[in-house]
């Protein structure tokens, strides 16, 4: 499968959604955390590059 492109605005897009999505349901500092990991596991690249 090719790599997808992605572009900083729909990686700030992303961020913030889900920053306000923390903010305005109260989420729980691990609620936090874990989702994080798995939206910054997702953007890291299949390289193997950081």
């Amino acid at each position: 499968m090719p790599a997808l492109e992605i572009h900083l605005d729909e990686v700030i897009a992303l961020l913030t959604a889900t920053c306000q999505a923390a903010l305005h349901t109260g989420w729980d500092p691990d609620l936090r955390h874990r989702t994080l990991e798995i939206v910054f596991e997702g953007l890291r690249p299949r390289d193997g590059r950081e």
